[in-house]
């Protein structure tokens, strides 16, 4: 059940309007909300909303997503943080929603760099997985839950024993954008 999975979760930038569902946790993101740091853009945001827990040595944690609406940025996935300078993050994360693209993104000492993986369809429901053995962590991408397709692996070597992993959503655009996190496992 998802609720007793939840049980250890803790918010960072909760959204104003988050609540309990029947197939879930939904949430409307606040708009302009994001993580990203320094490179290209010259942005420094660390506003979006992360609900994660915490986590020693090596895991492997999965979230499902349900979404309808998104447009152009909107993004639900996954994360994992050590602070606000070194991040990792996989999720719908598209600049064009005609063409859909998972996107991972990784902030090492302040400076975020973007990689995209290309979806052939639409989906309404994603499941991203992260797997950390040591300092070494790899992202997963599903689009049925069972299949699981390897699209990031990094390095931190500054990760501590401890670790802040969970789901997060945002809305760099000025709008919201509403989402369910369906299952954590």
């Amino acid at each position: 059940m998802l609720l007793d999975s939840l049980k250890d979760f803790h918010w960072y930038n909760e959204p104003a309007n988050v609540r309990f569902v029947e197939n879930g946790m939904m949430l409307d993101t606040e708009a302009e909300t994001d993580f990203w740091q320094n490179i290209t853009y010259n942005i420094h945001r660390d506003n979006g909303h992360f609900f994660y827990t915490e986590k020693q040595g090596d895991f492997c944690l999965t979230v499902k997503w349900h979404f309808d609406d998104a447009i152009a940025s909107d993004q639900c996935g996954l994360m994992i943080r050590l602070d606000s300078l070194n991040w990792g993050k996989i999720s719908l994360l598209s600049t064009d929603m005609r063409k859909l693209e998972v996107g991972t993104v990784i902030t090492n000492r302040g400076f975020s760099d973007w990689s995209n993986w290309p979806l052939s369809e639409l989906p309404s429901e994603l499941w991203f997985r992260v797997v950390r053995k040591g300092n070494d962590f790899a992202l997963y991408l599903s689009l049925d839950g069972i299949s699981f397709v390897r699209t990031r692996m990094f390095y931190f070597p500054q990760a501590e024993s401890t670790i802040k992993v969970g789901a997060y959503a945002c809305s760099p655009q000025k709008r919201s954008f509403r989402c369910i996190l369906e299952d954590v496992y």
